[in-house]
């Protein structure tokens, strides 16, 4: 049965709130998805949430009904991306439970992909992919993407927590090759990881990649390697809140910003082997003014309201505190609030000295202790080989790439999608060093 897609409409809200309040429904979306859904809730999305999704240029909605015998029967929209992720969108699609089975769905997904990827600004929006994501047990709308030519992209473990229930999440997306002429080049050349802030908070590698980059397939090592058995005293570290929650390790510690720190700021994120990893939010060239706005307001402002913890420390050499990097912990939101994506920057001058290792163990032991992390992810580029070591090396685990994830400088860029989980992967990582601290002590 084909669906017709139009934008939404003031006389759309009796059906809308008659259709989507269903706890069926709700159980499958987001915890923003009222349940039960009244009036006033579909008259606030119809006139107020809806149209503020709207493409920021031209206001083309991307928000749309879709109709049956001129009725609203379920919706379906795309969430624009931005920065580094402006060519990609996220797929929402929901369809009322009488008309379940009909092949609305999919008919309404593939019409949106469509516009989705039109290069005429008048009637698309020139995306190169379009993903979706699925809690693992929603079976019928899993099989619908496949049915549309999604693939599956990764099983983000632990990524979502609904009902008190912790689960994951299925992430599927369809991609299309960059038009002759295009902004970006071939999806896979060179990588990147992505950023914290507009001054301290990204995650390029120990050492730069291979600017070669690598394919979709060349994931082997992902695969098949061990993480390290690392230090049991970098997993037992701890926040000391007495000391402004301070976490030290064995050669550095994770500490507070200090306004002090913008001149080593400056000198070493003015870097363009730091930059290119990075999203366009980070500054490049990276100024004096740039450095002291991080600095003194920017990230001492990134914190939990309700303690103070932090969310992005400078990483300091133990021997005279010094910053040396930047570190940080981005909490997600809604169902995804237990999940944080982790950035982080070292400077040149450190590069191979196995500290960004120490100190992303560091922030993995805070955020699953101090923060009560569910999930702990990073998206390096494909190409950004350096990084996806360090992140093996302390025991995240791949969980799958992301085709056309980001365009930066021009080019297309798969993303690795890495994770540790507190209930799995951190736990066997704790249980790993000590039991090397115990056979190393006897």
């Amino acid at each position: 049965m084909e669906a017709k897609l139009r934008p939404l409409a003031e006389t759309d809200i009796p059906a809308l709130a008659k259709h989507a309040n269903n706890v069926k429904l709700a159980s499958m979306m987001r915890d923003a998805f009222p349940s039960p859904y009244t009036e006033e809730d579909a008259r606030y999305f119809v006139t107020e949430l809806a149209p503020s999704w709207s493409r920021a240029d031209d206001l083309m909605p991307t928000v749309f009904a879709i109709d049956l015998d001129g009725e609203l029967v379920g919706v379906v929209s795309l969430t624009l991306g931005d920065d580094i992720a402006r060519r990609s969108a996220e797929l929402g699609v929901w369809v009322a439970e009488e008309h379940w089975g009909k092949g609305l769905g999919s008919s309404a997904v593939r019409q949106l992909v469509a516009w989705a990827f039109d290069d005429d600004a008048d009637v698309g929006f020139g995306l190169l992919r379009v993903y979706a994501d699925a809690y693992a047990h929603n079976a019928a709308s899993i099989g619908m993407l496949r049915k549309c030519g999604f693939r599956d992209e990764a099983v983000l473990r632990d990524h979502h927590r609904k009902g008190g229930e912790l689960g994951d999440v299925v992430q599927l997306s369809i991609t299309r090759a960059p038009s002759a002429g295009d902004e970006a080049g071939l999806a896979g050349d060179v990588g990147a990881g992505p950023a914290g802030g507009s001054g301290g908070g990204g995650a390029p590698a120990e050492a730069p990649a291979d600017a070669r980059g690598e394919r979709a397939g060349d994931d082997g090592d992902d695969v098949t390697n061990a993480p390290a058995a690392l230090p049991a005293e970098l997993w037992s570290a701890r926040a000391d809140a007495s000391d402004d929650f301070r976490v030290v390790g064995n050669r550095l510690s994770l500490r507070r910003y200090r306004a002090d720190d913008a001149d080593a700021v400056a000198r070493y994120a003015d870097n363009d082997k730091i930059a290119r990893w990075l999203r366009d939010l980070f500054p490049h060239p990276y100024t004096m003014e740039e450095a002291r706005e991080w600095a003194g307001e920017i990230a001492p402002a990134w914190k939990r309201e309700r303690d103070g913890a932090p969310y992005v420390f400078a990483i300091a050499t133990a021997d005279d505190d010094s910053l040396i990097g930047s570190i940080s912990l981005s909490a997600g939101g809604d169902v995804h609030s237990g999940s944080f994506e982790c950035g982080y920057w070292l400077a040149e001058p450190y590069w191979g000295s196995g500290l960004m290792t120490e100190a992303l163990a560091l922030m993995v032991a805070y955020g699953f202790t101090t923060l009560a992390a569910d999930r702990i992810y990073a998206t390096p580029f494909a190409g950004n080989r350096s990084s996806r070591a360090v992140l093996r090396k302390v025991g995240f685990a791949y969980e799958g790439r992301m085709p056309a994830y980001a365009v930066k400088r021009g080019v297309v860029h798969d993303g690795i999608m890495y994770a540790m989980t507190r209930r799995g992967d951190f736990a066997a990582a704790v249980a790993r060093a000590t039991a090397e601290a115990t056979t190393t002590a006897t």
